[in-house]
């Protein structure tokens, strides 16, 4: 039986499932210390990661959060609760 992970790779479509990324913005905390270029750098392949997450869908978007927190919940529920929203009514229209 394959592992969660080997089953979360075999993934390559989610067809036309409704899908919000909801991304913190630039730059993360818990990045300081490190050189400016590193940052960069780890920013641009979490972004790249989301954004594959988002191509797994026909229905997908992403949204950048106004917090640069991890914890987005904890510091912009609102925008929490928003996408919450919009994905329920891009549920509703499908």
């Amino acid at each position: 039986m394959a592992t969660s992970s080997e089953q979360a790779l075999a993934v390559k479509s989610l067809g036309g499932i409704p899908l919000i990324v909801l991304t913190a913005a630039p730059p993360n905390p818990g990045w300081e210390g490190f050189p400016v270029q590193v940052q960069a750098s780890l920013n641009a392949t979490r972004q790249g990661m989301q954004k594959e997450l988002v191509g797994l869908s026909t229905n997908g978007k992403q949204i950048i959060s106004s917090s640069n927190e991890h914890s987005i919940h904890e510091y912009a529920p609102q925008e929490v609760v928003a996408a919450i929203l919009e994905l329920v009514q891009m549920s509703l229209n499908r």
